[in-house]
């Protein structure tokens, strides 16, 4: 199982690196960038959210109300379901609600749990289980690359649809949603010519049918010795804790010595295993 979902994540981040690849750059362009955030989120029956950026609440995937940039909102468990408090409204949202950021806010989108806590990028689903709001996993995969058209993003689901010349089929995408949505999740990809692609997908923590998250220094050490070329950026958050790990700062500490040296591999599978046991260890 852990290899499973390793794979999943290994192929996903692949994809993206052959799919949304940058051609030749020149010295104004940004270096090519992959930026992997995973987040785990403890909560019980209340979350205090401040929003960055704009907000749309959802709930039964209909838009049931507009949240503006900044806003502060209270969403707490009452009598087994979720109510959202806000501005001196109170409002009824039931066993779940998505809570889906506006791509068109001038705003960085994002979440805070407490006012001056870290950002949580991107939408979130909050949902009740056993009387409380259920733990969040998030996956976010994130590129600077030639990013797709609305037609390609339209296929980019489809496991018989891919931009790759060396196979016709191209699985990681369907398997990472396949994975997220069986423990009542979700997965969404935001991408425009020129721009990147994001890919996000977010699990219920403690669903019985989340695959283990398996060995996720062994795979981001694996991505940075097969693209030594490319800059990595991966975030773990587990609650208010944070290990950042950047090639970019790497490369300054290592000069001229490759990221791709045995010896440089070695540390860094050591390195990125003891920083994550220290914000959490992997789910």
């Amino acid at each position: 199982m852990k290899r499973l979902l390793r794979a999943v994540c290994l192929v996903l981040c692949w994809t993206l690196l052959m799919a949304g690849m940058p051609g030749k750059a020149s010295a104004e362009e940004a270096a090519p960038m992959v930026r992997v955030l995973l987040r785990r989120l403890q909560l019980t029956d209340r979350a205090d959210l401040t929003l960055a950026g704009a907000y749309t609440v959802r709930v039964g995937g209909e838009d049931l109300m507009a949240l503006p940039e900044n806003a502060q909102v209270t969403v707490q468990i009452r009598s087994g379901a979720l109510y959202l408090f806000y501005d001196g409204m109170s409002m009824r949202l039931g066993k779940s609600a998505e809570f889906r950021r506006n791509q068109s806010s001038s705003a960085m989108p994002g979440l805070r749990f407490e006012k001056n806590g870290n950002l949580y990028p991107g939408s979130l689903m909050l949902t009740v289980e056993n009387g409380t709001l259920v733990p969040i996993l998030t996956l976010s995969v994130e590129d600077n690359g030639c990013g797709m058209t609305s037609e390609q993003l339209e296929r980019v689901r489809d496991p018989f649809y891919t931009t790759r010349t060396t196979r016709p089929v191209g699985m990681g995408i369907p398997l990472f949603r396949m994975a997220a949505e069986a423990t009542g999740g979700s997965l969404s990809i935001t991408s425009k010519p020129g721009a990147g692609t994001t890919v996000t997908a977010v699990f219920g923590l403690s669903h019985i049918d989340r695959l283990p998250l398996g060995d996720m220094d062994g795979t981001v050490s694996t991505l940075v010795r097969m693209n030594p070329g490319l800059d990595f950026c991966y975030i773990h958050r587990v609650d208010g804790r944070e290990f950042v790990f950047d090639t970019r700062e790497i490369r300054d500490i290592l000069g001229d010595v490759p990221l791709d040296d045995p010896d440089v591999a070695l540390w860094l599978n050591e390195y990125l295993r003891e920083q994550d046991g220290a914000v959490g260890g992997t789910a």
